[in-house]
């Protein structure tokens, strides 16, 4: 590592990663109030326990950088041990730390929302689908017919896939009601062999 790369990358990312997780209270290293727990931050909770556990002490700042390191690209090296390629690994993983909460807060969003089974499975049936189709879709995907008893996160996923069929269904169809350009003459091809 270069200390322009020390100066202007690797310290201040870890400092971000620290001042967001962690805080030393009367010498003792402590996770910040308020942070939400997370398993990365255990994985490097423990790794910075490893790195103290080899000079007989409780961990300090040292040992959680140190554990970043072990997280990050599989061992305890010093920074200015680091190449290149194990700079950005752990720099990523400092930043990755730094955003947290950030990153909490976009996996809950991610979660499949709670359903309105009524209200599905009325979009479903009201589709412009037969019954039959809808079940040899859903036989398909699940292996039975009984799409209305189908766990909510399937039914979901049957209505995105109804909705999707729907939409080629009319656009096809308004490509077939569109009418021929004006002053084009379309012969019918007839099969010459």
């Amino acid at each position: 590592m270069t200390d322009a790369q020390r100066t202007s990358l690797y310290f201040p990312a870890w400092r971000r990663a620290w001042r967001a997780n962690w805080i030393v209270d009367r010498g003792t290293v402590k996770p910040r109030p308020g942070r939400e727990t997370h398993e990365m931050l255990k994985r490097v909770e423990q790794a910075a326990c490893v790195s103290a556990m080899t000079f007989h002490r409780a961990p300090n700042e040292q040992d959680y950088r140190y554990g970043c390191h072990l997280v990050a690209i599989g061992k305890i090296l010093s920074c200015q041990d680091l190449d290149n390629a194990q700079i950005n690994s752990v720099v990523r993983l400092f930043n990755l730390l730094e955003k947290l909460d950030d990153l909490a807060r976009s996996m809950r969003q991610a979660e499949p929302p709670k359903i309105d089974r009524k209200k599905v499975i009325w979009s479903i049936a009201n589709s412009g689908f037969e019954n039959g189709y809808i079940c040899s879709i859903y036989l398909d995907r699940a292996g039975t017919r009984d799409w209305r008893s189908a766990p909510d996160e399937e039914l979901h996923k049957l209505l995105i896939t109804i909705k999707q069929r729907a939409r080629a269904r009319d656009k096809r169809k308004a490509q077939e009601a569109k009418p021929a350009e004006p002053g084009v003459i379309h012969f019918p091809v007839e099969n010459p062999f």
